[in-house]
C-alpha cells in the first residue's frame, strides 16, 4: 500500500506519553505533552512511519486513510510542514546557542570579577608582618 494511504495511530491504552515520536515525526503530525496522551493528525500524517521504531511501548499502528486524500495536496502540506518544522528547529537552536553563549560570558565575568578581589587584598608577604 502506498504511503499516503496509510496513517498511523497512536493506541491511547497503551501510550506513556513519553514524547519519542513527537521529535521524529517530520512534519510534527503528533502531538501531546509529556505523560500525557499523545495524538495524530492524520489530515498531515504522509504514512511514513518513522514514529513505529521510536515508540518504546509499540503503542503506534498503521492504518488505512479513512478519507481518499490527492497525492499531490498531501505532499505540498507536507513540504510546508518539513520547512516550517526546520525553520521552528533553527530558531530553536539560535535561541539555545546565544543563552550558552550569554551563560559563559557570564561565567567569564564573575571569574574575572572574582580574580580582581583576590589581586586587591593585602596579604602579608612575611611572617614577621602577621604579627
Amino acid at each position: 500500500m502506498p504511503k499516503a494511504m496509510q496513517v498511523v495511530r497512536i493506541i491511547e491504552k497503551t501510550c506513556i506519553g513519553c514524547t519519542k515520536c513527537v521529535p521524529v515525526c517530520p512534519v510534527d503530525a503528533i502531538v501531546g505533552a509529556t505523560q500525557q496522551l499523545h495524538a495524530v493528525i492524520p489530515d498531515v500524517c504522509i504514512g511514513c512511519n518513522l514514529c513505529l521504531n521510536a515508540c518504546p511501548v509499540q503503542c503506534i499502528e498503521i492504518i488505512p486513510r479513512k478519507d481518499a486524500i490527492d497525492n499531490k495536496a498531501l505532499a505540498k502540506i507536507a513540504r510546508t510542514r518539513i520547512q516550517a518544522r526546520k525553520n521552528r528547529l533553527a530558531k530553536q537552536a539560535l535561541y539555545e546557542q546565544r543563552q550558552q553563549e550569554k551563560l559563559s560570558a557570564q561565567i567569564e565575568d564573575e571569574l574575572s570579577a572574582s580574580l580582581n578581589r583576590a589581586k586587591t587584598k593585602q596579604k602579608p608577604t612575611l611572617w614577621s608582618e602577621c604579627e
